[in-house]
């Protein structure tokens, strides 16, 4: 299936441009990416802008492939720059808690 594909125009802090699908919840606004064209996946669009970003890569969450290798329990090292919550912090907000 041919998907819209678009690519950030800013670079991430450590210099990565991320390609979204059309849609995707960590797509900036249409004026701050580029329309890449209809790919039929990630590696195909990545590969289309790593011709204008060296720094192109599949954004973790609308990236198919991340997840399809993967349980459904998210990685804790994604939660690894989180402060744990306070001891103190009501139980119903626990749930914002990173995975120990």
């Amino acid at each position: 299936m041919m998907r819209q594909f678009f690519v950030d125009l800013e670079s991430r802090r450590d210099g990565s441009h991320l390609v979204h699908v059309n849609g995707c919840m960590l797509m900036p606004e249409r004026d701050q990416c580029r329309f890449l064209g209809r790919h039929a996946s990630h590696k195909d669009a990545v590969a289309d802008a790593s011709t204008l970003f060296s720094g192109a890569c599949a954004c973790f969450y609308c990236n198919e492939d991340f997840w399809d290798d993967r349980s459904d329990a998210i990685p804790a090292s994604i939660f690894s720059h989180i402060t744990p919550l306070p001891a103190d912090v009501p139980a119903g907000f626990r749930h914002l808690e990173p995975p120990r």
